[in-house]
């Protein structure tokens, strides 16, 4: 059994997502490869979708939220007659070539762009290769009509399936399973044990994800922080931001600090930090917004947010686990009120204990590998 991955780098879910899934096809034998639609190919539509993308909401993010919102909007009968449609021509060929060549017998895209490609190539593909996408947020990304020729698409949650059928879906294509993302965000975590091995004490725990892109400026909000009268200790991750590390490393070596900070850059152990921490503050991308459900972590977002982490923290607000900021300085108010609350946060605890459905990761690589047998699955 052969499988191939399609992704699109615009941030890092999506290959997350990919490396997630191809992890769990791995784990059950299935030989499989992961294939960056762009990378080393198209140069400058790489940067569009991603250093392009993440400049736009660095700089102007209400004007990439309405492009974003616009596109929502659009009418879902006009498929064949629209930019993403027309990247996909261009790379067509590309991949019925290479199709052709590695001869896979599932193809799953997490992003919308190579769906739409193979939505164009199915009336030539064979009819053993199944294709199929997952939606990466919790909400549908526009464009997802252009896809709707692929045997499957993977939901995160029941509430898109609506929208879905809107595009042309039918229900029966429609499959709900969790986001994928790396298995040590699914092994038991020993909140205790974890402080201890990360130099923490008793205090509680604040995990500060300001994005590694630059969008939330983390700088900003530890010195805000470190103004607030709660007792609590931060750890702060700035991923690959080197930058924004270096400004914080100097931000603290000036102050006489009440509070402990530890400052992280690029770390591979975040599955650690969240399974020792209280409280998070950041952005709310699926990726970040999942691994914190798996290890549940209640969560506050940052004020300034793209339109489909909005969408994000909408959905999570509404399950009890997160706590929306709406207007500047909200979000340091809440941390203080939540970490200050025993009780809040742990029913803010309980309600993302409700949402993390482990055994639905198992369910997802079992699901996928029916669909390489052909077989029925029982939607879960």
């Amino acid at each position: 059994m052969k499988a191939l991955i399609l992704t699109v780098t615009s941030g890092q879910g999506h290959n997350a997502v990919a490396k997630a899934t191809a992890s769990l096809l791995e784990e059950r034998g299935v030989e499989t490869e992961v294939l960056d639609l762009y990378r080393g190919r198209r140069k400058f539509w790489a940067w569009v979708f991603n250093d392009a993308y993440f400049l736009a909401l660095k700089l102007a993010m209400p004007l990439a939220n309405f492009v974003y919102h616009r596109g929502q909007l659009r009418r879902y009968d006009r498929r064949e007659k629209n930019f993403l449609m027309d990247l996909a021509r261009m790379d067509a060929a590309f991949l019925k070539e290479k199709l052709e060549s590695s001869r896979p017998d599932l193809v799953v895209c997490t992003h919308v762009l190579p769906a739409a490609i193979l939505d164009l190539l199915k009336g030539s593909l064979p009819e053993r290769m199944v294709t199929g996408g997952i939606v990466t947020d919790y909400g549908v990304h526009p464009y997802w009509e252009c896809a709707i020729r692929n045997d499957f698409c993977i939901l995160p949650a029941e509430e898109l399936i609506p929208d879905m059928e809107k595009r042309g879906w039918k229900r029966e294509q429609l499959f709900v399973f969790p986001v994928p993302v790396r298995p040590a965000f699914y092994e038991p975590a020993d909140r205790e044990q974890l402080r201890e091995k990360l130099g923490l004490d008793e205090r509680p725990v604040l995990l500060l994800m300001g994005g590694g892109e630059g969008s939330c400026n983390s700088k900003k909000m530890i010195r805000r922080l470190l103004r607030t009268e709660t007792d609590f200790q931060i750890v702060n991750i700035c991923g690959r931001n080197r930058k924004m590390k270096e400004k914080i490393d100097r931000l603290l070596a000036r102050r006489s600090l009440r509070k402990k900070v530890i400052n992280l850059g690029f770390t591979d152990n975040v599955a650690e930090w969240m399974g020792a921490a209280d409280l998070y503050l950041g952005k709310v991308g699926m990726i970040s917004s999942t691994e914190a459900v798996c290890r549940d972590l209640p969560m506050v977002a940052v004020r300034r947010l793209a339109w489909q982490e909005q969408e994000n923290a909408a959905y999570l607000a509404s399950k009890g686990g997160l706590c929306r900021s709406e207007k500047r300085g909200d979000e340091i108010r809440l941390t203080e009120e939540i970490l200050g609350d025993p009780a809040r946060l742990r029913k803010m605890r309980e309600c993302q204990q409700k949402l993390n459905r482990p055994k639905l990761r198992e369910a997802l690589g079992d699901f996928l590998v029916s669909r390489i047998r052909g077989g029925e699955h029982e939607e879960t």
